[in-house]
């Protein structure tokens, strides 16, 4: 076999490995920023939840967007106010979790029949989104969120 057949060979050879890296590289970290959001009965529109956000309804829309970026993380900063936001945490939350609602504006409203505490903005209170992202790194220890008068 002469050197040009065997490169040529070589090169086939090697493009659908280099095709398949390049269709790898390119798909999306999570399908859910390129679906569109849904509108609710109320008329808001609520957006995909990257699935380890799935137990927080508001917050898990916040941060997959941040996740997503560029459109969708605007769409959300557009609005830049939330309004009676509250949170149950899961047992023994965090020194820093703690520090970070407080921060935030976040009042603690006791405990709840399963001794978990709750904490809530209260419906005087507006709040930046990009202060709420600062409850990102905690998420696993929130156990939900629930929101009123929110659409």
């Amino acid at each position: 076999m002469n050197k040009k057949v065997f490169l040529v060979l070589c090169l086939l050879m090697l493009v659908p490995v280099g095709l398949n890296a390049v269709a790898k590289t390119k798909k999306p970290t999570y399908n859910v920023c390129t679906k569109p959001g849904k509108v609710t009965d109320i008329g808001s529109v609520e957006f995909p939840i990257a699935t380890k956000y799935k137990h927080l309804n508001n917050l898990g829309q916040f941060f997959t967007a941040q996740e997503c970026g560029g459109s969708r993380l605007k769409l959300f900063r557009s609005s830049q106010t939330y309004v009676d936001l509250t949170l149950t945490l899961k047992k023994n939350p965090s020194k820093g979790l703690l520090s970070v609602l407080k921060s935030i504006g976040f009042k603690s409203t006791g405990k709840n029949k399963n001794g978990t505490e709750q904490w809530s903005l209260g419906f005087e209170k507006k709040v930046l989104i990009d202060r709420l992202l600062k409850l990102k790194p905690y998420y696993q220890q929130i156990e939900r969120d629930d929101c009123l008068n929110c659409g």
